[in-house]
């Protein structure tokens, strides 16, 4: 099927598309999606996604991100920055920088290389806020709620 110029499609209620193999789309310019609810997106093997541009992502919630191997970044300069703390924690310690300054613990700390030491270091305001939309109250997510349940963590509705 051929289409000169533009196509729309209004459906009542749900729509299923199902394909047995492969599946190619092809946009010339913009993609806008606009989703009134939740979004679930599985990919069973590897997800790669190429980028000519820049990525921003908004969140109004938490945002989590678990890898089960390792996580990775690499870049010329790497800006991390936090309304109220930062923490990095592993078996062997923690580094927490919050307004009360830096905190190193650990089993043991080895500094290599020269240490100096400045008076007079000042604090860095920044603050962020957000409303997340929690969605329907009648959608729960059990995967979410398992994870919570296991790692210990806040069961958020998704």
């Amino acid at each position: 099927m051929t289409i000169a110029r533009d196509r729309r499609h209004a459906i009542g209620q749900d729509d299923s598309l199902n394909v047995e193999r492969n599946r190619l789309i092809r946009i010339g310019k913009d993609r806008s999606e606009e989703v009134g609810n939740d979004r679930y997106d599985k990919t069973t093997a590897s997800h790669f996604i190429e980028t000519g541009g820049h990525v921003e992502h908004s969140v109004q919630g938490h945002h989590q991100l678990e890898a089960g191997q390792s996580i990775e970044r690499r870049t010329s300069r790497y800006d991390l920055q936090a309304g109220e703390c930062v923490v990095i924690t592993s078996p062997g310690g923690a580094i927490v920088i919050n307004d009360a300054g830096i905190t190193l613990e650990g089993s043991s700390i080895l500094l290599k290389g020269p240490v100096s030491r400045e008076n007079g270091g000042s604090g860095n305001p920044f603050s962020i806020a957000g409303d997340p939309d929690e969605g329907s109250e009648s959608d729960f997510c059990v995967t979410c709620f398992l994870r919570a349940a296991r790692n210990g963590g806040m069961v958020v509705p998704v």
